[in-house]
């Protein structure tokens, strides 16, 4: 009896020892399919990290390898570009050169392609064996990343598109369908020079350590040059980039481009840039925390809604709606430009993350609607033009320099405060009937120059306070 279950174990344990080899070995398999200049072999370090051999370049520099599997495990993944007899690794300590590129040059682009229906994980850090080279890991079904980063590589593009090869380069990318998902660990390349995500959705539920980071997302066609040029699709999501509360993107600089009609962003985790910050999309844009110590760039044909907008100079155009729900401020200057803008809380021009006065900043506002519930400052001047401008009970526009309002419709609740240090100008004359300046208890101040009031009507309720130190007109 004993014998028979020594065996019974055996067996058992032998046949998960070969079904785990075999599960390693399914993580990379080439497409057999696919011409012999296309087919790398593979390989394995002394510590048991798989190491791909890619294929000789072109004359252009690319090696062009293509697979019915791709995945990187834990361990890690070796793209051997030595030419050399052998080379030191990170992931594998020193491994043989690679005998595809004997007595010939290294890649300079190595292009990893999936031909077949299955989708990538990236699980693992990829690293370029020998000479440095960009690395394009493109599969139109989808790719799962979780703990993946590059080692030895100038760029890393991580794409659902169909790469087009024209000359001996890669021309473009067609991107047609595929998700991006990025769970757990996350995704660095930190120490790569740039990283390039572009795919139809992706969805952001933990962390992106990047230096320069471009996410492109919707159908498009994405040039070599970083063109754009969207395909007319009716067979849209409503949201292409998606990142919850767990996710977060940080990098020196951010471009987040979404491209689809009606198609919006939705960004619940935290955005941070040592550097330039952009988010351009054709549908809305939900924002919870967007920092930049550089210039930040909103764009969007449909609404922008935030909690915490900051950078050193912020320019917002966005065709209907801005709504504030927090903080909008700038250590300089903030230029807004929209059909409709709300303001729950604080916009805040030249100050800094403390919100305390910096040298310098200008507040300018051009919408057809502005109401604000609470304060709009600046250390330097404001200017707002407004076909309707709604200022709620105990609100404040509050400048360091001087005011300028130009709106048809001026309509002050009770308590509002409208305040600028040096002059203060307010004109609503215009050739429509309904120019109205409504203020009620309200206190309207130029502190050190002069009061400019301009309108076909004024009413004056209750204990209004309209005070200038020089003149008033």
């Amino acid at each position: 009896m004993k014998q028979i279950f020594k065996k019974v174990v055996s067996v058992i344990v032998s046949s998960l020892l070969i079904a785990q080899q075999s599960l390693v070995a399914n993580s990379i398999v080439i497409d057999k399919n696919a011409p012999i200049k296309n087919q790398p072999s593979l390989d394995k370090a002394r510590n048991g990290v798989p190491i791909v051999n890619i294929v000789k370049p072109n004359n252009n520099g690319l090696s062009h390898n293509k697979f019915s599997n791709y995945n990187v495990e834990k361990e890690g993944l070796i793209l051997n570009n030595s030419n050399r007899r052998d080379t030191s690794t990170n992931l594998g300590g020193y491994i043989y050169g690679n005998k595809n590129l004997a007595n010939t040059k290294t890649a300079k682009i190595i292009l990893n392609e999936v031909t077949s229906k299955n989708r990538s994980k990236l699980e693992g850090f990829t690293e370029v064996a020998g000479d440095r080279a960009s690395v394009v890991i493109a599969n139109p079904n989808g790719i799962y990343i979780n703990g993946a980063g590059f080692i030895n590589t100038d760029k890393a593009t991580i794409t659902t598109a169909n790469p087009n090869i024209k000359n001996g380069d890669i021309s473009s990318y067609d991107v047609n369908d595929g998700l991006i998902e990025i769970q757990k660990d996350g995704l660095n390349t930190k120490n790569v020079n740039k990283a390039e995500l572009y795919a139809k959705t992706i969805k952001i539920n933990a962390k992106i350590n990047a230096n320069n980071l471009d996410i492109i997302t919707g159908e498009n066609k994405i040039l070599s040059d970083g063109t754009i040029v969207p395909k007319d699709s009716s067979n849209h999501a409503t949201v292409s980039l998606d990142s919850s509360a767990l996710g977060g993107i940080y990098a020196n600089k951010i471009k987040l481009i979404g491209t689809n009609k009606g198609v919006g962003v939705n960004l619940d985790g935290e955005i941070s840039a040592q550097d330039s910050l952009e988010i351009s999309t054709n549908g809305k844009i939900v924002l919870n925390k967007a920092l930049s110590s550089s210039n930040v760039k909103i764009t969007s044909n449909d609404e922008l809604e935030s909690n915490t907008i900051y950078g050193s100079n912020v320019n917002i155009n966005v065709k209907k709606s801005v709504k504030n729900r927090d903080i909008i401020a700038s250590k300089t200057d903030i230029n807004i430009n929209t059909s409709s803008l709300t303001n729950d809380n604080l916009i805040a021009s030249g100050v800094n993350t403390k919100l305390e006065d910096t040298k310098k900043g200008s507040l300018n506002i051009d919408a057809d609607t502005i109401k604000n519930k609470n304060l709009l400052y600046a250390k330097d001047d404001i200017n707002l033009n407004a076909k309707t401008l709604k200022s709620s009970k105990d609100s404040q526009i509050n400048s360091k320099k001087s005011i300028n309002i130009k709106s048809q419709n001026i309509d002050n609740e009770e308590s509002v405060k409208i305040t600028a240090k040096d002059n203060l100008k307010i004109n609503n004359k215009n050739d429509i009937n309904s120019d109205i300046f409504n203020s009620e208890n309200s206190n309207i101040v130029a502190t050190n120059g002069n009061l400019d009031i301009t309108s076909n009507s004024i009413n004056l309720n209750n204990s209004n306070q309209i005070a200038a130190l020089n003149d008033i007109n």
